[in-house]
């Protein structure tokens, strides 16, 4: 049975709201989890608690956070008596980034607190060169290539450790890029030299994994290789999927758009890529977006330009120097003179922004920013030093140290770059119609959204184009126009989920008159989600602090040490023995006011968060909260009075801007609906909906040949829908704010999330006064019936509640199950069953 499969029907016979992710993990993260990383979390615990399989895949999208499930396995796996892992790639490259996010404590993109408390205890990470050098009661990482492992054991040496001495060995085996080592399935033509030493990588990485029984292996990957052998053996190993399609749609990625040259002219692409990163540059100053890890220092964009060619890359970045210094008013002028407003909107919008920032001051800008010391050519790597040096500036770029704002490029970044401040990708050289894979993997990477506002990692401005902001979720891609070289790119980016966007119609939605006519006292319910600090009457509660407070731990704050032997047997220890619980009492007032001044925690920032009136309210709130502490612990020293203070503030400044962050919806509502001529942007052409008397709207649009089939569907039953109904329409949501819904069940993981149904039906019978009924519909295709299967439970949540108008008057919702392919007739019957109440 397909490991997915088994995960929802213990789901089923649980209930997710009984799944939940240990604070060993939660607490010793840097960086909250996102909605879907709670989910295959979630999917991991229930296959280590029921299901205990020992080797599983995570297939979840580019830029979707694939290290942070890594580091909360590791966590996790620690605590079920695992001390030692081996983390293998691909690549050189990726195995640097994964060092310093794993190991490197001064990295931005350190995965994990400064301190690691698991079981009461601290927990130290290891960064070993052989197993050899394991430390008992430390998370021991070994990191390595594929290639590298392949050598180590397949070629053995004297006093080297071979698969025989694993023997005795537990181990955690983490697999990143995972789709490498199955390169030999692929449907290709392999050399038989080849072909041995994939299927080496393969035996060796089981080798491995066999060596012990109790070894568990874990692998991660966005793509799984499209062979039926592959996909079988994996069908009962993916714990997870989480697709890059579903991904984009999400809103965690930017919005990719093209910008075609018809001139070949190379400074032109030059001036393309800077003038839009200068305009991104200047609308973050101007609305005070900030590095990701910085809050004085301003967003930098950051400009990739992609030859086909080391030696044309090189030569590239002499001219470009060159023409930096050429650049001139009159240059900008005439370059801007040849902008078409409604082929390149944006450009012509930062022309208008340039206008009034001051031709002149954007030649000086230009030639300040786009210095040679500015520039990163990536091309010139001679030895692992350089390539490790060249590593951690690649992906550090949102740092405030790292002043690169350019690289040139041609095909080192391919896999395993982790970048948010890509705004612009200019390819330079008349590209071949062929070679779009690998750059479709390029802005995949590229795609990545910068966090700059709450909700974080997410788009905010789909349907708010004219704010200025929304050109910081876009990714511009400036190449020549060679029709058959975009056509491929498109189709591999399709192939992957990604999406160039298409120019947008202006289509606008007439009512038909007939409807609109007996279309009157519509009502509508619905509901709305908010980050809990972007409300202004939301104060932290005291019942929320102390929840969290409450599971706080203070390990052993000491000046003292000694030696001791340590007993390890975990069957008969109780570690609730060397636990004390406790308030904060006994520290003084003035200890905790020189802990304050030192987090910086001053009475305006205690206000907004709890509406205290004072430092020394604030104090004697602290003081009443519980905390655990080691049995061991001190009470009688200021010093470490004040360090254990300091350690409760900055764990409250942590869990208060936690709780803030979090999603709050409000109840459903009802409100009256406007049913006048609605105007829409829309990739898609607008269909007639004369064909069906019933659809609202004269004009609207289609996702799909699954909305056909349900159209048809409700035309065959629209005479006993009318026997039900003294009037009745349906509207196709084309994205209507009134229709977006979010899941307010406060249990549920998908807690905040929204959700569109594709059509609303709207009925009224003889003796209503209004429309009654508020039907939500959602067409489904096969595939995405079990990745949505939340929409299905919320849609039978909402069924048959109703919700006040006036008075006694209520709107009633109906919700129905998904319409999906092949069972118009049961969906039907089951339509006219439950209309018919």
């Amino acid at each position: 049975m397909v490991l997915i499969n088994q995960i929802d029907e213990i789901y089923k016979e649980i209930g997710s709201n009984n799944v939940e992710i240990p604070t060993h993990i939660t607490n010793n993260l840097k960086f909250d989890l996102r909605e879907y990383q709670i989910k295959a979390l979630k999917n991991y615990m229930i296959n280590d608690k029921f299901l205990k399989q020992n080797h599983i895949m995570f297939n979840m999208a580019t830029g979707s956070g694939k290290t942070t499930i890594m580091a909360s396995v590791i966590l996790h796996e620690f605590t079920n008596g695992y001390e030692n892992f081996i983390f293998f790639v691909n690549s050189t490259s990726v195995l640097e980034k994964a060092k310093e996010n794993f190991i490197n404590k001064f990295s931005s993109k350190y995965l994990f607190n400064n301190e690691i408390i698991i079981n009461d205890k601290m927990v130290q990470i290891n960064l070993i060169n052989s197993l050899d050098d394991s430390k008992s009661g430390c998370i021991n990482i070994y990191f390595d290539t594929i290639h590298s492992l392949f050598s180590l054991f397949k070629n053995e040496k004297e006093n080297s450790i071979t698969i025989n001495d694993l023997k005795d060995m537990k181990l955690i085996l983490l697999s990143d890029e995972a789709h490498h080592i199955n390169s030999d399935t692929k449907n290709k033509s392999l050399t038989k030299e080849e072909k041995e030493l994939k299927e080496s990588w393969e035996s060796i990485v089981n080798k491995i994994f066999k060596s012990n029984k109790e070894n568990k292996m874990f692998e991660f990957s966005a793509t799984i290789p499209n062979d039926e052998k592959v996909k079988e053996k994996y069908e009962d190993k993916i714990v997870f999927k989480y697709e890059l399609s579903q991904f984009c749609k999400d809103g965690y990625s930017k919005r990719i758009f093209l910008i075609k040259h018809e001139s070949e002219d190379i400074k032109n692409r030059f001036l393309s890529g800077i003038l839009l990163s200068l305009y991104k540059e200047l609308i973050a100053q101007k609305h005070k977006i900030f590095l990701k890890h910085e809050h004085n220092i301003f967003l930098k964009p950051v400009i990739l330009f992609k030859s086909q060619y080391k030696t044309t890359s090189d030569e590239n970045l002499e001219i470009f120097l060159k023409f930096i210094d050429e650049i001139d008013e009159n240059l900008l002028n005439k370059f801007y003179a040849s902008v078409d407003k409604k082929e390149n909107e944006t450009l012509f919008k930062s022309y208008e922004f340039f206008r009034i920032f001051g031709i002149s001051k954007l030649v000086h800008l230009i030639k300040g920013r786009f210095k040679k010391e500015y520039i990163l050519n990536v091309n010139n790597v001679n030895n692992d030093k350089e390539n490790t040096k060249l590593q951690i500036i690649l992906n550090t770029l949102e740092d405030k140290n790292n002043q690169i704002r350019v690289i040139f490029a041609v095909d080192k970044l391919n896999e395993g770059w982790d970048v948010l401040n890509l705004f612009d990708i200019v390819r330079l050289d008349n590209p071949k119609s062929n070679d779009t894979t690998k750059e479709a993997q390029l802005i995949g990477r590229g795609a990545r959204i910068f966090p700059f506002s709450n909700p974080k990692f997410k788009r905010k401005f789909d349907n708010d184009q004219n704010n200025e902001l929304s050109v910081l979720e876009k990714l511009h891609y400036h190449t020549t126009n060679e029709p058959k070289f975009i056509n491929n790119l498109n189709k591999a980016m399709s192939d992957m989920g990604l999406e160039i966007e298409a120019k947008l119609n202006k289509i606008v939605l007439k009512p038909k008159e007939n409807l609109k006519k007996v279309a009157k006292n519509v009502f509508y319910a619905k509901n709305n989600r908010f980050v809990k600090k972007e409300l202004d009457n939301y104060f932290i509660t005291d019942k929320e602090i102390s929840y969290k407070m409450d599971k706080i731990f203070i390990p052993l704050i000491s000046d003292s040490f000694k030696e001791e032997e340590q007993k390890f047997d975990s069957k008969n220890s109780n570690r609730s023995e060397f636990k004390i619980y406790k308030n904060l009492d006994f520290i003084d007032d003035n200890i905790f006011l020189k802990a304050m001044a030192k987090t910086g925690l001053n009475h305006k920032k205690i206000y907004k968060d709890l509406k205290l009136k004072s430092k020394s309210e604030f104090i004697k709130f602290i003081k009443s909260k519980l905390v655990n502490f080691n049995k061991a612990q001190i009470f009688d020293n200021k010093e470490l009075n004040l360090k254990i203070a300091l350690y409760v503030l900055n764990n409250y400044k942590k869990i208060s801007s936690s709780i803030k962050n979090e999603y709050f919806v409000d109840d459903f509502k009802t409100y009256k609906l406007s049913l006048d001529e609605k105007t829409i942007m829309s990739k898609k052409e607008p269909k007639s909906g004369l064909a069906y008397e019933w659809l609202y709207y004269e004009n609207y649009t289609i996702d799909s040949a699954l909305e056909r089939d349900f159209l048809n569907a409700i035309d065959c039953i629209k005479d006993k829908i009318s026997k039900i109904f003294k009037s009745w329409f349906i509207i196709r949501n084309e994205n209507f704010n009134e229709f977006k819904i979010y899941d307010n069940r406060k249990d549920s993981i998908t807690y905040g999330t929204g959700f569109e149904p594709d059509f609303i039906l709207f009925g009224k019978k003889e003796k209503d006064e209004f429309y009654k009924i508020q039907m939500l519909l959602e067409c489904k295709g096969d595939h995405l019936v079990h990745l949505d299967r939340w929409k299905s439970e919320f849609l039978k949540y909402l069924d048959n509640k109703e919700f006040n108008i006036l008075g006694d008057k209520n709107l009633k919702i109906l919700g129905m199950d998904f319409f999906t392919k092949n069972k118009e007739h049961e969906f039907n019957a089951k339509l006219i069953e439950k209309l018919d109440i």
